[in-house]
């Protein structure tokens, strides 16, 4: 992280003779704490910060923006940038994760509303494949960092479990694939989404999903529910 200068640097100010920290005086002599409406202005920046990060990652290319840039897109001080969010890397982290969650999740949610969960299921890899190849910079720079969080694709695969249970009901997917396969899908999208033929590579991925094809290896690790086991993962 770049040296600070001085007039960055956050120094707390005191509060008044008297008063306790984190309360502030009323006109009618009472008191009235101060520490709520700090926190409703630090998450207002909070956001606005990775916002301007997303908006800034596409303006800059791959070698991503200064956080003097973020700041200035988000209309606060470099050193409001640092104190929320530490470093380069929490900015990107928050960035990618309001990318995600604004980007990604919404398609699971439109699948799950519909009423052919194989064409949810494929509206959501596809929907991921042009989301990534249109924040290609913000994407590159989290997965180089290793700032993708394993979590953040574990709720999303909760989210897509009862589509795939219901297409292999169905026999829309084949009843070997769990839960765990649409994550390496989503991962094999994440790498074509750079790709100009992109979506035939994608057509290639989704065709490994239909009925019909050669046996799979058992998965590693945890199984996830699918179908061939009614949903339950084995004791």
């Amino acid at each position: 992280m770049p040296a600070r200068s001085p007039q960055d640097r956050f120094v707390p100010s005191s509060p008044p003779a008297g008063s306790s920290p984190g309360v502030v005086a009323r006109a009618d002599g009472g008191a009235a704490s101060a520490v709520r409406p700090r926190r409703a202005d630090a998450r207002r920046n909070h956001d606005r910060i990775a916002r301007a990060a997303v908006e800034a990652f596409g303006r800059r290319g791959p070698e991503g923006p200064r956080l003097e840039d973020v700041a200035a897109l988000a209309g606060v001080g470099v050193a409001t940038v640092y104190r929320l969010f530490g470093d380069r890397d929490g900015v990107l982290r928050a960035a990618f994760e309001l990318f995600f969650a604004e980007r990604v999740t919404p398609l699971v949610l439109e699948a799950r509303a519909g009423s052919d969960p194989g064409a949810g299921l494929r509206l959501v890899v596809a929907g991921a494949v042009e989301a990534f190849a249109d924040h290609r910079s913000l994407v590159v720079a989290a997965k180089h960092a290793a700032l993708i969080e394993p979590e953040t694709l574990d709720r999303l695969l909760g989210e897509m479990a009862d589509l795939l249970l219901e297409a292999q009901r169905l026999g829309q997917v084949r009843d070997d694939v769990v839960v765990g396969d649409l994550g390496g899908l989503l991962m094999m999208a994440l790498a074509v989404s750079q790709l100009p033929d992109r979506l035939r590579n994608l057509a290639l991925l989704w065709d490994g999903l239909r009925p019909g094809g050669s046996a799979l290896p058992t998965p590693e690790g945890c199984r996830h529910p699918s179908a061939a086991d009614g949903g339950v993962p084995p004791a």
